[in-house]
Protein backbone atom coordinates (compact mmCIF):
# COMPACT_ATOMS: atom_id res chain seq x y z
CA UNK A 1 0.00 0.00 0.00
CA UNK A 2 2.86 2.33 0.99
CA UNK A 3 4.35 1.70 -2.56
CA UNK A 4 1.00 2.21 -4.49
CA UNK A 5 0.50 5.33 -2.68
CA UNK A 6 4.51 6.55 -3.46
CA UNK A 7 3.68 5.90 -6.74
CA UNK A 8 0.75 7.80 -7.00
CA UNK A 9 2.01 10.73 -5.08
CA UNK A 10 4.65 10.80 -7.98
CA UNK A 11 2.40 10.90 -10.52
CA UNK A 12 -0.02 13.52 -9.29
CA UNK A 13 3.26 15.64 -9.14
CA UNK A 14 4.30 15.25 -12.76
CA UNK A 15 6.40 12.17 -12.56
CA UNK A 16 3.47 9.41 -14.05
CA UNK A 17 6.38 7.11 -15.29
CA UNK A 18 8.05 6.72 -11.87
CA UNK A 19 9.00 3.21 -11.48
CA UNK A 20 10.18 1.05 -8.23
CA UNK A 21 13.67 -0.16 -8.80
CA UNK A 22 14.75 -2.01 -5.54
CA UNK A 23 12.51 -3.03 -1.97
CA UNK A 24 14.20 -4.51 0.83
CA UNK A 25 11.98 -5.29 3.86
CA UNK A 26 13.91 -6.55 7.12
CA UNK A 27 12.40 -8.52 10.17
CA UNK A 28 13.68 -8.40 13.80
CA UNK A 29 12.14 -10.82 16.08
CA UNK A 30 13.44 -10.04 18.63
CA UNK A 31 11.82 -6.88 19.28
CA UNK A 32 9.14 -8.04 16.92
CA UNK A 33 9.50 -5.19 14.17
CA UNK A 34 9.92 -4.75 10.55
CA UNK A 35 11.69 -1.82 8.48
CA UNK A 36 11.01 -1.38 4.95
CA UNK A 37 13.14 0.62 2.28
CA UNK A 38 11.62 1.38 -1.21
CA UNK A 39 13.65 2.57 -3.54
CA UNK A 40 12.25 4.75 -6.26
CA UNK A 41 13.43 6.10 -10.16
CA UNK A 42 10.98 9.12 -10.25
CA UNK A 43 11.99 9.80 -13.71
CA UNK A 44 11.62 13.04 -15.62
CA UNK A 45 8.88 15.25 -15.46
CA UNK A 46 6.10 14.71 -17.85
CA UNK A 47 4.26 17.45 -19.50
CA UNK A 48 0.37 16.74 -21.67
CA UNK A 49 0.96 16.10 -25.00
CA UNK A 50 -1.77 16.19 -28.16
CA UNK A 51 -4.77 14.77 -27.44
CA UNK A 52 -6.13 12.69 -29.76
CA UNK A 53 -9.87 10.98 -30.00
CA UNK A 54 -11.08 7.81 -31.60
CA UNK A 55 -14.11 5.76 -31.99
CA UNK A 56 -16.41 8.48 -32.91
CA UNK A 57 -19.23 7.97 -35.26
CA UNK A 58 -21.74 10.50 -34.82
CA UNK A 59 -20.18 13.16 -32.67
CA UNK A 60 -17.72 15.44 -33.99
CA UNK A 61 -14.34 14.50 -32.63
CA UNK A 62 -13.19 18.22 -31.93
CA UNK A 63 -16.43 18.61 -29.60
CA UNK A 64 -15.01 15.91 -27.52
CA UNK A 65 -11.51 17.41 -27.32
CA UNK A 66 -12.98 20.64 -25.88
CA UNK A 67 -13.42 18.53 -22.66
CA UNK A 68 -10.15 18.28 -22.33
CA UNK A 69 -9.21 20.25 -18.87
CA UNK A 70 -5.45 20.73 -19.55
CA UNK A 71 -3.37 22.72 -22.12
CA UNK A 72 -0.79 20.83 -24.28
CA UNK A 73 2.54 21.73 -22.11
CA UNK A 74 0.83 20.88 -18.82
CA UNK A 75 2.78 19.36 -16.18
CA UNK A 76 1.21 15.37 -16.02
CA UNK A 77 -2.05 15.16 -13.13
CA UNK A 78 -3.65 12.07 -13.16
CA UNK A 79 -7.04 13.65 -11.67
CA UNK A 80 -7.17 15.68 -15.20
CA UNK A 81 -7.35 12.22 -17.04
CA UNK A 82 -10.22 11.49 -14.12
CA UNK A 83 -11.85 14.26 -14.80
CA UNK A 84 -12.16 14.15 -18.58
CA UNK A 85 -13.61 10.52 -18.23
CA UNK A 86 -16.30 12.25 -15.97
CA UNK A 87 -17.13 15.01 -18.09
CA UNK A 88 -17.48 12.94 -21.63
CA UNK A 89 -19.28 10.27 -19.70
CA UNK A 90 -21.35 12.71 -18.01
CA UNK A 91 -22.80 13.87 -22.01
CA UNK A 92 -24.77 10.52 -21.63
CA UNK A 93 -23.58 9.59 -25.49
CA UNK A 94 -20.78 6.77 -24.95
CA UNK A 95 -20.68 3.65 -23.62
CA UNK A 96 -17.72 3.16 -22.99
CA UNK A 97 -14.38 5.76 -22.53
CA UNK A 98 -10.77 4.90 -22.08
CA UNK A 99 -7.96 7.18 -22.14
CA UNK A 100 -4.73 6.11 -22.89
CA UNK A 101 -0.99 7.13 -22.63
CA UNK A 102 2.36 5.20 -23.98
CA UNK A 103 4.85 4.51 -20.97
CA UNK A 104 7.15 6.81 -22.37
CA UNK A 105 8.14 10.28 -23.44
CA UNK A 106 8.13 11.34 -26.64
CA UNK A 107 11.11 13.45 -28.15
CA UNK A 108 9.61 17.06 -26.86
CA UNK A 109 9.53 15.10 -23.22
CA UNK A 110 5.67 14.92 -23.45
CA UNK A 111 2.84 12.37 -22.87
CA UNK A 112 0.13 12.42 -26.05
CA UNK A 113 -3.39 10.82 -24.69
CA UNK A 114 -5.38 9.15 -26.68
CA UNK A 115 -9.22 9.12 -25.70
CA UNK A 116 -11.26 6.06 -27.51
CA UNK A 117 -14.86 5.94 -27.06
CA UNK A 118 -17.20 3.92 -28.21
CA UNK A 119 -21.02 5.73 -28.91
CA UNK A 120 -24.59 4.73 -27.41
CA UNK A 121 -27.96 5.43 -29.38
CA UNK A 122 -28.59 8.74 -29.66
CA UNK A 123 -31.97 9.15 -30.19
CA UNK A 124 -35.13 7.44 -27.40
CA UNK A 125 -39.05 7.61 -27.57
CA UNK A 126 -40.65 6.95 -24.24
CA UNK A 127 -44.20 7.14 -22.84
CA UNK A 128 -45.78 8.33 -19.50
CA UNK A 129 -49.24 7.90 -17.86
CA UNK A 130 -51.11 8.85 -14.84
CA UNK A 131 -54.54 8.64 -13.27
CA UNK A 132 -55.79 10.29 -10.38
CA UNK A 133 -59.92 11.30 -9.11
CA UNK A 134 -59.54 14.59 -9.76
CA UNK A 135 -56.95 15.08 -13.15
CA UNK A 136 -58.65 12.25 -14.97
CA UNK A 137 -56.41 10.18 -17.20
CA UNK A 138 -53.35 11.35 -19.30
CA UNK A 139 -50.79 9.82 -21.27
CA UNK A 140 -47.39 11.58 -22.87
CA UNK A 141 -45.26 10.06 -25.38
CA UNK A 142 -41.62 11.52 -25.97
CA UNK A 143 -39.22 11.20 -28.70
CA UNK A 144 -35.72 12.62 -28.05
CA UNK A 145 -32.29 13.14 -30.24
CA UNK A 146 -29.40 13.88 -27.91
CA UNK A 147 -26.90 14.34 -30.99
CA UNK A 148 -28.93 16.66 -33.30
CA UNK A 149 -26.23 18.21 -34.86
CA UNK A 150 -22.89 16.28 -33.71
CA UNK A 151 -22.13 18.53 -30.70
CA UNK A 152 -24.94 17.06 -28.03
CA UNK A 153 -27.63 19.05 -28.99
CA UNK A 154 -30.78 17.32 -27.69
CA UNK A 155 -33.99 18.32 -29.28
CA UNK A 156 -37.10 16.65 -27.09
CA UNK A 157 -40.48 16.18 -29.09
CA UNK A 158 -43.35 15.55 -26.35
CA UNK A 159 -47.57 15.17 -26.84
CA UNK A 160 -49.52 15.17 -24.08
CA UNK A 161 -53.54 14.19 -24.07
CA UNK A 162 -55.39 14.31 -20.85
CA UNK A 163 -58.15 15.45 -19.83
CA UNK A 164 -57.00 18.48 -18.32
CA UNK A 165 -54.76 19.25 -20.90
CA UNK A 166 -53.59 18.20 -24.45
CA UNK A 167 -50.52 19.68 -25.22
CA UNK A 168 -47.17 19.64 -28.06
CA UNK A 169 -44.30 20.87 -26.92
CA UNK A 170 -41.01 21.07 -28.76
CA UNK A 171 -37.75 22.17 -27.24
CA UNK A 172 -33.06 22.41 -28.20
CA UNK A 173 -31.25 22.33 -25.66
CA UNK A 174 -27.36 22.88 -27.40
CA UNK A 175 -24.77 22.57 -24.15
CA UNK A 176 -21.42 24.21 -23.59
CA UNK A 177 -22.79 27.55 -25.45
CA UNK A 178 -19.73 29.65 -25.84
CA UNK A 179 -18.41 28.51 -23.20
CA UNK A 180 -18.17 25.21 -20.74
CA UNK A 181 -21.28 24.52 -18.42
CA UNK A 182 -23.43 26.93 -20.37
CA UNK A 183 -26.49 25.92 -22.13
CA UNK A 184 -28.35 27.43 -24.76
CA UNK A 185 -32.28 26.38 -24.32
CA UNK A 186 -35.38 27.56 -26.77
CA UNK A 187 -38.83 26.03 -26.72
CA UNK A 188 -42.44 26.45 -27.64
CA UNK A 189 -45.45 25.06 -26.77
CA UNK A 190 -49.33 24.73 -27.65
CA UNK A 191 -51.29 23.60 -25.42
CA UNK A 192 -55.44 23.51 -24.62
CA UNK A 193 -55.67 23.61 -20.96
CA UNK A 194 -59.61 22.35 -19.07
CA UNK A 195 -59.22 23.01 -15.74
CA UNK A 196 -61.68 23.63 -12.67
CA UNK A 197 -60.62 27.28 -12.71
CA UNK A 198 -60.19 28.30 -16.20
CA UNK A 199 -59.89 26.82 -20.32
CA UNK A 200 -59.15 27.88 -23.64
CA UNK A 201 -55.79 27.48 -25.79
CA UNK A 202 -52.16 28.90 -25.29
CA UNK A 203 -49.03 29.26 -26.99
CA UNK A 204 -45.52 29.61 -24.94
CA UNK A 205 -42.20 30.43 -26.30
CA UNK A 206 -38.86 30.75 -23.88
CA UNK A 207 -35.60 31.16 -24.75
CA UNK A 208 -32.57 31.62 -22.64
CA UNK A 209 -29.65 30.21 -21.07
CA UNK A 210 -28.92 27.99 -18.27
CA UNK A 211 -25.42 28.20 -16.71
CA UNK A 212 -23.92 25.96 -13.97
CA UNK A 213 -22.41 27.81 -10.68
CA UNK A 214 -20.92 25.42 -9.34
CA UNK A 215 -21.65 21.79 -8.02
CA UNK A 216 -24.53 21.95 -6.93
CA UNK A 217 -25.81 25.62 -7.93
CA UNK A 218 -27.33 26.20 -11.69
CA UNK A 219 -28.55 29.02 -12.89
CA UNK A 220 -31.18 30.26 -15.75
CA UNK A 221 -32.27 33.21 -16.97
CA UNK A 222 -34.60 33.80 -20.47
CA UNK A 223 -37.49 35.80 -22.36
CA UNK A 224 -40.79 33.75 -22.19
CA UNK A 225 -43.37 34.77 -24.19
CA UNK A 226 -46.92 33.83 -24.08
CA UNK A 227 -50.31 33.93 -26.56
CA UNK A 228 -53.59 32.86 -24.30
CA UNK A 229 -57.08 33.25 -24.53
CA UNK A 230 -58.48 31.51 -21.79
CA UNK A 231 -62.28 31.97 -20.03
CA UNK A 232 -62.91 32.04 -16.37
CA UNK A 233 -65.76 33.30 -14.37
CA UNK A 234 -64.84 36.64 -16.08
CA UNK A 235 -65.62 35.42 -19.15
CA UNK A 236 -63.02 34.54 -22.26
CA UNK A 237 -60.16 37.16 -22.32
CA UNK A 238 -57.02 37.32 -24.89
CA UNK A 239 -53.33 38.49 -23.30
CA UNK A 240 -50.21 39.08 -24.83
CA UNK A 241 -47.24 38.41 -22.07
CA UNK A 242 -43.60 38.82 -22.11
CA UNK A 243 -40.98 39.01 -19.62
CA UNK A 244 -37.88 38.04 -17.57
CA UNK A 245 -37.60 34.43 -15.98
CA UNK A 246 -34.42 34.16 -13.54
CA UNK A 247 -34.51 30.89 -11.95
CA UNK A 248 -31.61 29.46 -9.58
CA UNK A 249 -31.45 25.77 -8.67
CA UNK A 250 -29.60 24.54 -5.61
CA UNK A 251 -30.13 20.64 -5.52
CA UNK A 252 -27.41 18.34 -3.14
CA UNK A 253 -30.12 15.09 -3.25
CA UNK A 254 -28.16 11.67 -4.35
CA UNK A 255 -31.13 10.92 -6.71
CA UNK A 256 -33.39 12.65 -8.90
CA UNK A 257 -36.20 10.68 -9.24
CA UNK A 258 -36.07 9.20 -5.22
CA UNK A 259 -33.87 10.99 -3.44
CA UNK A 260 -32.73 9.70 0.37
CA UNK A 261 -30.72 12.16 1.58
CA UNK A 262 -29.53 16.00 0.85
CA UNK A 263 -31.68 19.25 -0.06
CA UNK A 264 -33.12 21.41 -2.94
CA UNK A 265 -33.86 24.62 -3.13
CA UNK A 266 -35.70 26.38 -6.24
CA UNK A 267 -35.78 30.64 -5.89
CA UNK A 268 -37.54 32.00 -8.97
CA UNK A 269 -38.51 35.70 -10.28
CA UNK A 270 -40.72 36.43 -13.07
CA UNK A 271 -41.38 40.01 -14.00
CA UNK A 272 -43.91 40.16 -16.26
CA UNK A 273 -45.42 42.48 -18.61
CA UNK A 274 -48.43 42.37 -21.09
CA UNK A 275 -51.55 43.13 -22.25
CA UNK A 276 -55.13 41.92 -22.22
CA UNK A 277 -57.99 44.78 -22.05
CA UNK A 278 -55.89 46.66 -20.34
CA UNK A 279 -52.01 46.50 -19.79
CA UNK A 280 -50.86 44.61 -17.16
CA UNK A 281 -47.64 44.76 -14.81
CA UNK A 282 -46.85 42.15 -12.25
CA UNK A 283 -44.15 40.48 -10.42
CA UNK A 284 -44.15 36.79 -10.11
CA UNK A 285 -41.84 34.99 -7.05
CA UNK A 286 -41.76 31.68 -5.38
CA UNK A 287 -39.29 29.89 -3.38
CA UNK A 288 -39.51 26.13 -2.96
CA UNK A 289 -37.45 24.01 -0.80
CA UNK A 290 -37.56 20.20 0.08
CA UNK A 291 -35.22 17.98 2.38
CA UNK A 292 -35.00 13.90 2.59
CA UNK A 293 -33.06 12.36 5.64
CA UNK A 294 -32.25 8.15 6.19
CA UNK A 295 -31.87 7.79 9.57
CA UNK A 296 -29.78 4.47 10.26
CA UNK A 297 -27.87 3.11 8.07
CA UNK A 298 -28.60 2.48 4.09
CA UNK A 299 -32.06 3.86 3.13
CA UNK A 300 -34.70 1.54 4.25
CA UNK A 301 -36.72 4.86 6.18
CA UNK A 302 -36.45 7.84 4.69
CA UNK A 303 -38.07 11.19 6.25
CA UNK A 304 -38.83 13.89 3.41
CA UNK A 305 -40.64 17.83 3.95
CA UNK A 306 -41.63 20.23 1.58
CA UNK A 307 -42.00 24.31 1.50
CA UNK A 308 -43.37 26.18 -0.93
CA UNK A 309 -44.30 29.90 -0.69
CA UNK A 310 -45.59 32.23 -3.98
CA UNK A 311 -46.01 36.27 -3.95
CA UNK A 312 -47.60 38.31 -6.94
CA UNK A 313 -46.97 41.96 -6.78
CA UNK A 314 -48.30 44.62 -9.22
CA UNK A 315 -52.06 43.74 -10.21
CA UNK A 316 -55.43 42.94 -8.34
CA UNK A 317 -56.05 39.04 -8.59
CA UNK A 318 -59.29 39.95 -10.81
CA UNK A 319 -56.63 41.53 -13.54
CA UNK A 320 -54.19 38.92 -13.83
CA UNK A 321 -54.40 36.28 -16.80
CA UNK A 322 -56.06 32.96 -14.96
CA UNK A 323 -53.30 30.93 -15.54
CA UNK A 324 -50.83 32.98 -13.69
CA UNK A 325 -52.53 33.10 -10.23
CA UNK A 326 -51.40 30.60 -7.91
CA UNK A 327 -53.53 27.55 -7.14
CA UNK A 328 -53.46 24.66 -4.51
CA UNK A 329 -54.88 20.90 -4.51
CA UNK A 330 -54.02 18.22 -6.21
CA UNK A 331 -51.69 15.31 -6.53
CA UNK A 332 -48.53 18.01 -6.89
CA UNK A 333 -49.64 20.07 -4.13
CA UNK A 334 -51.70 19.08 -1.41
CA UNK A 335 -53.41 15.44 -2.04
CA UNK A 336 -56.63 14.55 -0.93
CA UNK A 337 -58.05 18.16 -2.54
CA UNK A 338 -59.27 18.36 -6.27
CA UNK A 339 -57.76 20.21 -8.37
CA UNK A 340 -57.39 23.73 -7.88
CA UNK A 341 -59.76 23.62 -5.46
CA UNK A 342 -58.02 25.00 -2.30
CA UNK A 343 -58.54 28.84 -1.81
CA UNK A 344 -61.31 31.36 -2.83
CA UNK A 345 -63.87 30.28 -4.77
CA UNK A 346 -66.55 31.32 -7.01
CA UNK A 347 -70.29 30.93 -8.01
CA UNK A 348 -70.26 26.84 -8.27
CA UNK A 349 -67.09 26.23 -6.64
CA UNK A 350 -65.08 27.32 -8.94
CA UNK A 351 -61.63 28.02 -7.52
CA UNK A 352 -60.60 32.32 -8.23
CA UNK A 353 -56.71 31.64 -7.60
CA UNK A 354 -54.89 34.45 -5.60
CA UNK A 355 -52.05 36.74 -5.43
CA UNK A 356 -49.77 34.33 -2.67
CA UNK A 357 -49.62 30.85 -2.27
CA UNK A 358 -48.59 28.67 1.01
CA UNK A 359 -47.64 24.86 0.96
CA UNK A 360 -46.17 22.32 3.69
CA UNK A 361 -45.57 18.63 3.32
CA UNK A 362 -43.77 16.08 4.89
CA UNK A 363 -43.88 12.55 4.54
CA UNK A 364 -42.55 9.06 5.72
CA UNK A 365 -41.42 6.23 3.14
CA UNK A 366 -40.35 2.46 4.05
CA UNK A 367 -38.55 0.23 1.62
CA UNK A 368 -40.28 -3.02 2.89
CA UNK A 369 -38.31 -5.20 -0.15
CA UNK A 370 -35.95 -3.94 -3.22
CA UNK A 371 -39.03 -3.22 -4.89
CA UNK A 372 -41.85 -2.58 -2.66
CA UNK A 373 -42.34 0.37 -0.37
CA UNK A 374 -44.73 2.61 1.69
CA UNK A 375 -45.59 5.70 2.43
CA UNK A 376 -47.75 7.90 5.02
CA UNK A 377 -47.84 11.55 4.50
CA UNK A 378 -49.63 14.93 5.67
CA UNK A 379 -49.63 18.01 3.52
CA UNK A 380 -51.60 21.18 4.36
CA UNK A 381 -51.80 24.76 2.25
CA UNK A 382 -53.76 27.68 0.93
CA UNK A 383 -54.11 30.15 -1.50
CA UNK A 384 -54.77 34.23 -0.60
CA UNK A 385 -56.19 37.18 -2.48
CA UNK A 386 -53.37 38.99 -0.90
CA UNK A 387 -49.83 39.84 -2.01
CA UNK A 388 -48.37 37.87 1.00
CA UNK A 389 -49.78 34.59 2.56
CA UNK A 390 -51.67 35.16 5.86
CA UNK A 391 -50.53 33.06 8.95
CA UNK A 392 -50.39 29.13 8.83
CA UNK A 393 -53.21 28.35 11.03
CA UNK A 394 -55.80 28.83 8.12
CA UNK A 395 -54.82 25.93 6.35
CA UNK A 396 -56.39 23.34 4.70
CA UNK A 397 -55.01 20.23 5.71
CA UNK A 398 -54.59 16.67 4.30
CA UNK A 399 -53.12 12.78 5.04
CA UNK A 400 -52.95 9.60 3.24
CA UNK A 401 -51.14 6.82 2.75
CA UNK A 402 -49.53 5.07 -0.61
CA UNK A 403 -47.56 1.95 -1.62
CA UNK A 404 -44.33 2.57 -3.92
CA UNK A 405 -42.99 0.13 -6.64
CA UNK A 406 -39.68 0.35 -7.76
CA UNK A 407 -38.27 0.08 -11.02
CA UNK A 408 -35.09 0.77 -13.59
CA UNK A 409 -36.40 4.30 -13.93
CA UNK A 410 -38.26 5.49 -10.58
CA UNK A 411 -40.77 4.34 -8.47
CA UNK A 412 -44.26 3.86 -9.61
CA UNK A 413 -46.16 5.66 -7.03
CA UNK A 414 -50.45 5.16 -5.88
CA UNK A 415 -51.57 7.16 -2.97
CA UNK A 416 -54.80 7.65 -1.41
CA UNK A 417 -55.23 11.27 0.40
CA UNK A 418 -58.06 12.12 2.90
CA UNK A 419 -59.07 16.05 3.88
CA UNK A 420 -58.38 16.38 7.46
CA UNK A 421 -60.70 19.51 8.08
CA UNK A 422 -63.44 19.27 4.78
CA UNK A 423 -65.54 22.17 3.98
CA UNK A 424 -69.45 21.31 3.74
CA UNK A 425 -70.35 20.03 0.56
CA UNK A 426 -67.46 20.80 -1.10
CA UNK A 427 -64.58 18.46 -0.24
CA UNK A 428 -65.09 14.93 -1.54
CA UNK A 429 -63.67 12.13 1.05
CA UNK A 430 -60.90 10.70 -0.48
CA UNK A 431 -58.51 10.93 -3.46
CA UNK A 432 -56.61 8.59 -5.92
CA UNK A 433 -53.23 9.04 -7.37
CA UNK A 434 -51.35 7.24 -10.01
CA UNK A 435 -47.51 8.44 -11.05
CA UNK A 436 -44.60 8.12 -11.61
CA UNK A 437 -41.74 8.85 -9.16
CA UNK A 438 -42.11 10.49 -5.63
CA UNK A 439 -44.82 13.23 -4.96
CA UNK A 440 -41.44 15.58 -4.32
Amino acid sequence: DARKKLLQTLAGSGHPLATVIDQKVVVDHADHSMSVTIQIEPGEIARFGPAAVEGTTGVDADYIEGFVPWKEGDIFDPRKINELRRRILGTGLFATVAIERPNQLNQEGMLPVTIRVSERKHRSIGLTGRWSTDEGFAVEGLWEHRNMFGRQERLTLTAEIGEIKQEFNGSLMKPNFLRQGQKLLASGALAHEDTPAYKGPLTRYFGGLERTITKEWNILAGIPVEFSNLSDLQGARDFFLYGLKVQGDRDTSNDRLDPSEGTRLRLSLRPYRGKGADDVVFLMSEITGTGYCAPGDGDRFIFAGRVKLGSIVGEETSALPANKRFYTGGGASIRGYSLQSVGPLGPGETPLGGRSLLEIGAEFRVKVTDTIGAAVFIEGGNVYDDEIPETPIDLQWAAGFGIRYFTAVGPVRLDFGFPLNPRKDIDDPIQFYISIGQAF
